[in-house]
């Protein structure tokens, strides 16, 4: 299932907008229905998961936040490799896993004397 990233913390850098080179047009993005061209509202869009053979299952966001279970995703960024996602209100949070061999036995550091 496709899904988009945001980071928890914000950067504090200029925004910038598209211009067509030599003008001062904006460039914008558009949801279009690929079938019929006619734009569509950001409220009328559902989510969907590609299931193969040109069939998708589709979702909306009460369905994901409704039932509280967590996907495990397979992806790389800083070397981890997994993660879980989860719904948290209208978000889906990631966050990534650890292996085995990457957390350190809580038994095995010698403890401190206070």
């Amino acid at each position: 299932m496709p899904v988009e990233l945001y980071s928890a913390t914000e950067a504090h850098e200029p925004a910038f907008h598209q211009f067509e080179e030599g003008t001062s047009d904006r460039i914008r993005y558009r949801r279009v229905n690929e079938r019929t061209g006619d734009e569509v509202d950001y409220s009328d869009i559902a989510k969907g998961a590609d299931v193969g053979g040109g069939n998708y299952v589709v979702l909306d966001q009460d369905e994901l936040a409704r039932s509280g279970r967590t996907a495990i995703a397979s992806f790389v960024m800083r070397a981890k490799e997994l993660a879980a996602v989860r719904a948290d209100g209208v978000l889906l949070v990631l966050e990534t896993l650890f292996f085995a061999d990457e957390v350190r036995d809580p038994h095995s550091e010698p403890r401190r004397r206070e």
